[in-house]
């Protein structure tokens, strides 16, 4: 009865998850040594990769904008200080969204294709899709 009232929905489970995950990711992000953006991207990857499970149910009932709902909070960390140097504030915001929006769905073509790639492939991949807007 009690999980009847937390939740309205199974999507709103699905929320819950994603917003656990994401304030993992931001508690991680505070341990990673190296501030630069490729130390902080490559935490980031590494992280949903190890919790692909997730990702994988958020891409099998078609609601991977959950993902990026949630992890707009970690993605503005890892940004903040890299992309808005030089940047009006306009700028800025489209860039990191740009880049939570190529990010989340890099992984879950990662997915989609089976997991072949290692994590420093899909962070090439990442690299040759977004690197370019990216100023360190």
């Amino acid at each position: 009865a009690t999980f009847y009232r937390l939740f309205d929905t199974p999507v709103d489970v699905m929320a819950m998850i994603c917003d656990r995950l994401a304030s993992k990711a931001a508690e991680g992000l505070e341990s990673v040594e190296s501030k630069n953006m490729e130390s902080l991207l490559s935490f980031m990857i590494e992280f949903l990769m190890n919790h692909s499970d997730t990702l994988e149910c958020l891409l099998r009932s078609g609601r991977t904008d959950l993902l990026y709902s949630s992890f707009k909070k970690p993605f503005d960390t890892i940004t903040k200080n890299h992309i808005q140097r030089g940047f009006t504030e306009t700028e800025a915001i489209y860039a990191r969204e740009s880049i939570a929006a190529v990010l989340c769905s890099i992984l879950f073509v990662w997915i989609s294709n089976g997991k072949r790639e290692s994590l420093d492939e899909v962070l090439s991949l990442f690299k040759k899709a977004h690197w370019n807007n990216i100023r360190e």
